[in-house]
């Protein structure tokens, strides 16, 4: 984190549907604050014309479901835990914590504006908070974070800043030959943008996410964190009985809801051998 506090803006990439990369967020809200500063949050997840919304869930004058009929379109995967969990940190540390939206898509979805207009938007909405001596914390889609986009825009109006990744596919892919892709806290790429290996960031979970999120668009109700992270386990499952053929008999009586889902991972994306894979998957296939 000494980088962070070295920096006058931290840009951090968000994959919205996942709630792990808003708890991770606030780790760096948390460590990679200068000390004794004070520190300016601004969330992609809320359009700017919110504002006021915020404002007034963060002074107690509204309740968490006033904030969410007003300001939120619906909750993807439980995320709405991550980023509430984000205001109410900046709710406690109101003392030098403030927190605004900063997203100028329109409301209706059909009608969201291109990527570039977007970027563009949002970099202006950013910008405003740089002339107070405020260390500012922006969590924003991973598209708006690319080399050309926000940092980029932004870097000669700010003394210095640092761009974070949560681990995006490329980079995932890169590194699994060499077998960095787990067991490695970050990576600091070529460009000087640092990528962190965070849980359930590998490429297989984040398109579950995604499709999940998806659906979720058509069925509010449809937000089971715990079901995802099964159907997570299952998908893996499924990858590495294929892997073994006709050496899977027996496998199929696993509980994927009772596997660990880090043992499975290092079983997928690493180089053991067959036997060692069938070995330890025989350790959870239940008794009698």
């Amino acid at each position: 984190m000494d980088v962070a506090r070295r920096s006058q803006v931290v840009y951090v990439g968000d994959f919205h549907p996942l709630r792990t990369t808003k708890d991770m967020f606030l780790h760096i809200v948390e460590e990679g604050a200068h000390p004794g500063s004070r520190r300016i949050v601004l969330l992609e997840e809320f359009l700017a014309k919110f504002n006021r919304y915020l404002k007034a869930y963060l002074s107690g004058a509204l309740d968490v479901n006033g904030l969410r009929s007003k300001a939120w379109r619906y909750d993807r995967n439980g995320s709405w835990g991550g980023v509430l969990s984000i205001l109410d940190y900046a709710k406690e540390k109101e003392h030098d914590t403030q927190l605004y939206g900063i997203d100028v898509a329109k409301g209706d979805d059909k009608r969201i504006d291109p990527l570039a207009m977007r970027t563009r938007g949002i970099a202006e909405q950013v910008e405003q908070y740089f002339h107070g001596g405020e260390q500012i914390f922006v969590l924003a889609g991973e598209l708006h974070l690319a080399a050309d986009k926000l940092p980029t825009r932004l870097k000669r109006k700010v003394e210095s800043f640092t761009t974070i990744f949560q681990y995006p596919d490329e980079l995932f892919w890169q590194l699994l030959p060499q077998g960095l892709a787990y067991g490695t806290e970050a990576v600091l790429t070529s460009t000087g943008v640092y990528c962190l290996n965070t849980s359930k960031s590998n490429p297989l979970f984040r398109a579950l996410a995604y499709s999940n999120a998806e659906l979720s668009r058509k069925d509010l109700g449809r937000h089971n964190k715990r079901a995802l992270e099964v159907e997570y386990n299952q998908a893996l499952l499924n990858v590495l009985m294929r892997a073994l053929t006709k050496n899977a008999n027996g496998l199929g009586s696993i509980d994927p809801a009772k596997v660990p889902v880090e043992d499975l991972e290092r079983l997928v994306y690493g180089t053991d051998d067959k036997k060692t894979v069938r070995a330890k998957l025989e350790e959870w296939i239940p008794l009698g």
